[in-house]
């Protein structure tokens, strides 16, 4: 009957100091809440000049560019730049509907174990990619898909 009391009483004083524990993060958290609140409109009354002062030199130099894109040499470059992103594009077309041929030829091969196929198919794309980029544009293509991370429903998400 001692050790039933006993436990009674232990258990009585956990519940006792986690409902004071749970009142006392609760407190907390309306103050933390509420400081925050304080502090970011203070910093807001004393940086509204700033504020301005960065949006109207965005406001220039938004200005400014229009203007320069309005100079015919700007856009002679413009539309080099847009013609040769077209290229790119239906180059990298081309390039991918031969790889996919190719990538049929060898897997409709029956005379070739498929671990051969999958090499032949490997070697090919390795190939691919050093002929399409540099070394450094395929770590940073490689960098950019390492932080794709597929969640449930097979939505892709960035991390």
């Amino acid at each position: 009957m001692s050790n039933q009391l006993a436990l009674n009483n232990n258990f009585s004083q956990a519940i006792k100091v986690i409902n004071k524990e749970c009142d006392n993060y609760r407190t907390n958290s309306e103050i933390v809440k509420k400081t925050e609140t304080q502090l970011n409109n203070f910093i807001k009354q004393n940086t509204k000049k700033e504020v301005d002062d960065v949006n109207d030199a965005i406001r220039k130099l938004n200005l400014k560019v229009d203007k320069l894109m309005e100079i015919p040499q700007v856009k002679k470059v413009q539309n080099q730049l847009e013609q040769s992103s077209k290229e790119m594009f239906l180059s990298l077309q081309k390039v991918m509907d031969c790889f996919n041929k190719g990538k049929r030829c060898i897997m409709d091969r029956e005379d070739i174990p498929i671990e051969k196929k999958n090499q032949c198919i490997k070697l090919m794309y390795d190939k691919l990619m050093k002929k399409l980029y540099t070394q450094e544009e395929m770590e940073k293509f490689k960098h950019f898909f390492n932080r794709v991370v597929i969640v449930p429903g097979n939505q892709k998400m960035l991390m």
